[in-house]
């Protein structure tokens, strides 16, 4: 009897371990389907305060889609060819378009999300 416990429990183990191997595989699989686009072509500056909402101005350059967190006070978004919305600490956001700067008023700035395509928005 002891015998035929442990070839069951082994058994049980197995089938554990190959369901967690199916898992991992199909959640590699969706992250692939969602990987962000990126363009060397074309990317969107930045601008930000170094220090509070003043001081000097200093850029950040990114070339892919997909959301980017920031905790710094902002000046400017100069697009390119992307569009999207920016997102404030304060919890209000604006919106941004391809090659259409927009000045952000020295507000926090919490995170940037770049969009895949053209949003509603700029149509």
């Amino acid at each position: 009897m002891r015998f035929s416990h442990k070839l069951i429990a082994g058994a049980a183990a197995m089938g554990a371990a190959l369901s967690i191997g199916v898992a991992v595989t199909s959640t590699a699989a969706s992250a692939s389907q969602s990987a962000a686009v990126c363009s060397p072509d074309s990317r969107l500056q930045y601008d930000y305060y170094n220090s509070g909402s003043g001081g000097t101005v200093l850029s950040k350059w990114y070339n892919c889609t997909g959301s980017h967190s920031e905790s710094t006070y902002g000046y400017r978004i100069k697009p390119g060819g992307y569009s999207g919305y920016v997102y404030y600490s304060n919890g209000g956001s604006d919106y941004f378009c391809d090659y259409r700067d927009i000045y952000l008023g020295a507000k926090k700035v919490s995170r940037i999300y770049m969009a895949p395509a053209k949003i509603e928005e700029c149509s």
